[in-house]
């Protein structure tokens, strides 16, 4: 069995890399640039270049059709957003099938205001907000919803498709008066998205992932955030495993259970603690902290190739070890470069005084608790090239 990974920037992809060749699966990894970091890992022994789905869906297509016949290719995981929607709805590509969700589940999960709403009915606690469309007078919608300044503005979907490309939409907003809220509302719908405004959420992150299968959990590990890559809110740079609390892992099962999920899904939490949790957004695919699961002992790539029939294993693992802390070394790094500069944004949340942050940036080198997820001893030329990407190109991703 020969499986194709998108998306060789991705450490989501890299981690599902050495994974499946661990397990014996024979892997070829494909990605848009010579710089993508799986392909520079020990484990890529077969590697492809395709046209990127931001430039043109049709010839990322032909250039997956291509690597299928080239390679011998069996199955196609994507892996991001980007990759799953330029597939979405497509079973197979030559003698390869397309390993995922369907179309209709897909774009519920890309759907931030439809996971919402299921998630309300499901009696899941949700911030307070409503969807603002091209039509609407953005002040009005948040004047209706109740909402009071500052609050958030994001995009209804990260990632949409226009024409032929794949378009990413701006971040996150925090917005403190009505002209702003007009402004960045225009630049959400300007680059054919919809926007969503929302009440602001203290507190700090929370994680149940899992791989599901028509909504049964088949593995799940909850973590929190400590640290993020943008200390106004992100991705993580540093996440501790934490107890199954029913909490938080109820919410998300009874998510999983209504719309009958099958595959990889991480529900984001958000709040004081993790007894108090408010649901964000759910990501339909393998999550940004996914080395973090197989520091503390879940193999969740295996299980879901398991479960798809790819592999055969008698037995895995599907308990972890709790207060295991997974660190991105350059993630973090940034976090505690623009926590130092400080600079002024409508983002009402408050940073961490500087020798705090970097007393607490110092002492995680030596905790022995401390798991570095993209420097490792075994595989370190993909963290090396990332580092040399941003020098030499400017990217901080």
């Amino acid at each position: 069995m020969r499986i194709l990974l998108t998306d060789a920037h991705s450490y989501m992809t890299l981690s599902c890399l050495r994974s499946l060749t661990r397990s014996g699966l024979s892997v070829v990894v494909a990605g848009s640039s010579r710089w993508d970091i799986a392909l520079q890992s020990r484990y890529a022994t077969r590697g492809f270049l395709y046209a990127s789905p931001r430039s043109s869906v049709t010839r990322f297509l032909e250039s997956l059709a291509a690597a299928v016949e080239k390679f011998g290719v069996d199955g196609i995981l994507p892996i991001s957003d980007v990759s799953l929607l330029a597939l979405r709805g497509i079973e197979d590509i030559g003698n390869a099938r397309v390993y995922a969700p369907e179309a209709e589940q897909l774009s519920l999960f890309l759907s931030k205001h439809r996971t919402q709403e299921i998630a309300a009915r499901e009696g899941v606690e949700v911030p307070r907000g409503a969807l603002i469309d091209v039509q609407d007078d953005p002040m009005e919608i948040a004047d209706g919803s109740g909402l009071e300044f500052p609050f958030v503005l994001k995009a209804e979907s990260t990632e949409v498709r226009v024409g032929d490309r794949i378009v990413r939409m701006p971040p996150t907003r925090y917005v403190t008066n009505p002209a702003e809220l007009r402004e960045e509302a225009s630049n959400f719908i300007e680059q054919g998205g919809r926007a969503l405004v929302q009440s602001y959420v203290t507190g700090r992150g929370y994680g149940v992932s899992g791989v599901f299968s028509k909504g049964a959990p088949l593995a799940l590990l909850a973590h929190r955030r400590i640290r993020e890559k943008q200390p106004s809110g992100g991705p993580s740079a540093l996440a501790e495993t934490i107890p199954l609390v029913p909490r938080i892992s109820d919410p998300a099962v009874r998510l999983m259970r209504k719309v009958e999920w099958s595959g990889p899904a991480m529900v984001e939490f958000k709040g004081e603690s993790e007894s108090e949790p408010c649901l964000m957004e759910v990501n339909g695919r393998f999550w940004g902290s996914l080395p973090l699961a197989d520091a503390a002992g879940i193999d969740f790539p295996r299980v879901y190739c398991d479960s798809l029939g790819l592999l055969r294993e008698e037995s895995l693992p599907r308990d972890y070890r709790v207060g295991v802390l997974g660190r991105y070394v350059w993630g973090d790094t940034l976090s505690l470069a623009r926590t130092i500069l400080k600079r002024r944004t409508p983002w009402p949340g408050r940073l961490p005084g500087r020798m705090r942050a970097t007393f607490g940036y110092l002492r995680t080198w030596f905790s022995s608790r401390v798991v570095h997820l993209d420097l490792t001893r075994d595989d370190p030329r993909p963290f090396i090239v990332r580092l040399m990407s941003f020098f030499l190109q400017g990217s901080a991703s």
